[in-house]
């Protein structure tokens, strides 16, 4: 009887390269979702610093804040997001702050062609490993801007 089949070695090959194949894919799917589920490991306790009395108000041209971070680790740089009347506007501030450190910035805004702010949110991103989170649910919210 003259029967063709597969060779034992290439039918192993195969399984092989299917089972790797399926590894692959599942741990694509299983790095996606803790991506998607990553927060921040740290806490950052930022917080507006208290720095004879104005921690956060607008002087007519400029935005003034005074950010405070935590006992716990050194933020990289915070994002500023701000909603006002005439849309939102986000920018990165150069605002490294170590360990119980302070950080004043003075960020320029014109109310008459940005409008009144409505929100303004300091999202801290701080570095582990050589890799940044952005600590989205540790970020300072305040929808009052004095004036200065």
């Amino acid at each position: 009887m003259d029967k063709k089949a597969i060779a034992p070695i290439v039918a192993t090959l195969l399984l092989i390269g299917f089972a790797v194949a399926v590894g692959v894919v599942v741990m694509n799917f299983g790095q996606a979702q803790v991506e998607v589920a990553a927060t921040c490991a740290v806490d950052v306790n930022l917080a507006f610093a208290d720095d004879g009395g104005k921690k956060l108000c607008y002087d007519g041209s400029n935005i003034q804040v005074t950010l405070q971070n935590g006992n716990n680790i050194k933020v990289t740089r915070v994002l500023l997001d701000m909603i006002t009347t005439e849309g939102t506007t986000s920018q990165p501030l150069q605002a490294a702050m170590d360990k119980t450190g302070t950080h004043s910035k003075n960020i320029k805004y014109n109310k008459e062609q940005n409008g009144e702010i409505r929100q303004v949110k300091f999202t801290p991103v701080v570095t582990v490993n050589k890799e940044d989170f952005t600590c989205t649910e540790m970020a300072l919210v305040t929808s009052r801007v004095p004036d200065c």
